[in-house]
């Protein structure tokens, strides 16, 4: 597991230092576009949650009543 751990490390130290080194931006800006990709990856991991939940207790809900989706 520590050495996967490592291998990640080195992975988002080399892109983070790949997007230092092709943008114009300084270390201070560069900040704002990058949480904001974290922001979206942690609202589709969200969404995604939250959508799981709901078709399972639709379907849960369809079997209770004799509903099935055709198709």
């Amino acid at each position: 597991m520590a050495a996967n751990n490592n291998e990640i490390e080195k992975r988002l130290w080399d892109a983070a230092d790949q997007l230092r080194a092709n943008s114009r931006l300084s270390a201070s800006e560069y900040s704002v576009p990058l949480l904001g990709l974290i922001f979206l990856r942690f609202a589709d991991y969200k969404f995604t949650i939250a959508k799981n939940k709901i078709e399972n207790e639709l379907k849960d809900q369809n079997s209770r009543m004799g509903i099935r989706k055709e198709g």
